[in-house]
């Protein structure tokens, strides 16, 4: 009901001003509203520098306002041609023809205005429909009842009208937004709705490495905490769209230039059943923690240590490198992460022998291991032949590395280890 009733309002109002301004200058003015709206997307690159000139360095608004902009002026220029063709003709009746003739003439415009008007004002509907539906899509994602502003509750209510009428239709025809809008509106929605669907997320290939960056643990540990916590209980969006760390990730520029590259289409299967058909083949992609039996089976088949000495370098790698992770992401970064120091802890642990003729069991098997659980080594990964790939990271250096059956294999220190894929 609401979108028929703008729509009877922008028709009326145009038709009225088609009865003032006369039949040649809405005739004119509507060939400059199908010009301007052809032409304001292909032209808006023109205008991308007015945003960040009037303080706007949100991208969302970068990306919108650039094309209304031109829109705009477009439409004054053709509105200033109408007015002067329409001054000329004006001028031209009422002093060069006679009285019957200037009004048969005022009397034909203004009809014909009447009529070019209404015509204008149905094309206003569906170019105003456009942002109505534009907004309207991404507000309806993200509604949350009675809580919302009163401008989410209206863009909601109109473009559920235009679908129920089916002008959405229409709007889809002609509208220039592309579908990766549509695609983040329904990403942001489902996370907004599902907050715990952020974990499953963050082990997407492109995003798995994301909090290594250093301007993401930039961020102090409360506020992320706090920040989550809103999204979780489901906060009104327009808070969580005006808060600082929102505007903070929508500014960066990595970030952006991440958005830009990924194929949102698979980000939203990714999130909605945890499957990438884009990276699926890469066989490396993911999570591998050390895999303990297979890790000592390697180093008793290169080495054969004695069994007293295996049992207990077996309690030793069970209580300091039972978590270390190793997580592989698809723009060819790695990290390494677990409770231990650094890489070279990890060299030393791995590489540990005991003394010989010692008494092992006098030895003590109570490994302090206080670390926190964090990254403690980054590199990149490439592939090699077949299943092999090398891993450059930090101060190990290179490692090349086999994957078989679900199981990678390196070498740490001089001794084998063995991961195991996490799903």
């Amino acid at each position: 009901m609401t979108i028929w009733i703008f729509a009877l309002f922008l028709m009326l109002m145009f038709g009225s001003a088609g009865a003032m301004g006369g039949g040649i200058r809405l005739s004119i003015q509507l060939l400059g509203v199908i010009i301007s709206f052809s032409l304001a997307s292909p032209l808006s690159p023109m205008l991308d520098w007015v945003p960040k000139v009037m303080g706007f360095h949100n991208p969302v608004t970068a990306w919108a306002l650039p094309p209304i902009l031109t829109f705009v002026l477009l439409n004054l220029i053709f509105a200033s041609i109408a007015f002067g063709v329409h001054h000329k003709i004006e001028i031209h009746y009422q002093y060069r023809a006679a009285d019957d003739v200037r009004l048969n003439w005022e009397r034909v415009n203004s009809r014909l205005g009447i009529i070019v008007g209404m015509i204008v004002g149905s094309l206003y509907v569906v170019i105003l429909g456009v942002l109505i539906h534009t907004a309207g899509y991404f507000t309806t994602q993200v509604k949350n009842g009675t809580s919302d502003p009163m401008g989410f509750q209206i863009l909601t209510r109109m473009t559920a009208d235009m679908k129920t009428t089916g002008l959405d239709r229409v709007v889809l025809a002609v509208s220039p937004v592309g579908e990766n809008f549509y695609l983040t509106s329904d990403l942001v929605g489902l996370l907004y709705h599902n907050p715990d669907l952020r974990k499953r997320l963050m082990d997407y290939p492109l995003f798995n490495t994301l909090e290594d960056r250093p301007d993401f643990q930039a961020f102090e540990e409360e506020r992320r905490t706090n920040y989550l916590a809103r999204i979780a209980s489901k906060t009104n969006f327009m808070v969580v769209l005006k808060s600082g760390m929102t505007q903070e990730l929508m500014k960066n520029k990595d970030l952006q230039a991440l958005y830009r590259d990924m194929d949102l289409g698979d980000v939203l299967k990714f999130a909605t059943n945890g499957t990438s058909p884009k990276y699926e083949k890469e066989k490396l992609l993911g999570r591998w923690q050390l895999d303990l039996v297979p890790t000592v089976q390697a180093i008793r088949k290169k080495r054969n240590p004695p069994l007293p000495e295996l049992k207990y370098l077996t309690t030793m790698y069970r209580s300091m490198l039972k978590d270390i992770t190793i997580v592989a992401s698809a723009n060819n970064q790695i990290s390494v992460r677990g409770s231990i120091a650094d890489g070279q802890t990890l060299g030393r642990v791995l590489a540990y022998t005991l003394p010989k003729n010692i008494d092992i069991s006098k030895l003590s098997t109570n490994f302090s291991n206080t670390n926190i659980f964090k990254t403690f080594l980054t590199g990149t990964w490439k592939s090699g032949s077949s299943d092999s790939y090398t891993l450059t990271l930090g101060d190990l250096g290179d490692s090349e590395v086999t994957l078989k059956d679900d199981k990678l294999t390196t070498t740490v220190g001089g001794q084998p280890v063995v991961f195991g894929k996490v799903d």
